[in-house]
């Protein structure tokens, strides 16, 4: 009767099964993920901040203002060229004034008017000289006033330069004026003045440029530590 047992069939063992199916998704669950692809080693890394470019440029290089630059600056310029203009005004006066007053004084020719011609002459240069000095004032608070945007050291220069020459030059006018008329026994001459009309023109420019830090400096005191 083996037949018999041998048809009567059993279901299958569903432990064996079980295990067997287990063990398939086991083995499909534990792979491991596939690699990334590796980026190529000759492809340039970005940067995340852009690099400038190493061509630039070029700036112009700017370099301080020098006092020589007040004969050609628009703004400082022409005010030199008035306060020469300034003292011109008053040269005229004063030669005229030396002229006749000394050639009035030697008119009769003797000794005595030769000696009176010497000292006038002597007075008019020393008062010459000494309305320079007044007039370097007025010419530096002038100048000061005009030049209200312009740094200090340029208008102190500019101060000092118009006015040296305008004084240099009322000067030299006013002594030849004085010294022409004198006669020719005197001893005194245009040379004997030359010291004096550069150390009155060094003395006006001086004055100038003191009165233009007087106005801008201790007028003001917060200026003084600029």
């Amino acid at each position: 009767m083996t037949s018999g047992n041998s048809n009567t069939g059993e279901p299958p063992d569903s432990t064996q099964s079980g295990q067997t199916n287990t063990g398939s998704q086991s083995q499909d669950g534990g792979q491991e993920p596939a690699e990334q692809p590796h980026p190529q080693q000759n492809q340039p890394v970005q940067s995340p901040h852009p690099q400038e470019p190493m061509a630039q440029t070029a700036q112009p290089v700017t370099y301080g203002e020098s006092v020589t630059d007040i004969f050609s600056r628009p703004d400082t310029k022409p005010v030199i060229i008035q306060s020469i203009a300034l003292f011109a005004a008053l040269t005229g006066g004063m030669l005229l004034f030396s002229y006749f007053t000394v050639n009035g004084v030697v008119n009769d020719g003797d000794a005595v008017s030769g000696i009176g011609g010497t000292v006038v002459t002597s007075v008019i240069v020393l008062v010459a000289g000494l309305l320079g000095q007044l007039l370097a004032v007025v010419s530096g608070l002038r100048v000061s006033g005009l030049l209200t945007g312009v740094k200090d050291d340029l208008v102190y220069a500019t101060a000092a330069v118009g006015t040296g020459i305008g004084q240099m030059f009322m000067m030299f006018f006013v002594i030849l004026a004085s010294t022409i008329p004198l006669p020719q026994t005197t001893d005194l001459g245009f040379s004997n003045f030359v010291s004096l009309m550069f150390l009155s023109a060094i003395a006006a420019a001086v004055v100038a440029s003191l009165s233009v830090y007087l106005l801008r400096k201790v007028s003001d005191p917060k200026q003084i530590d600029n």
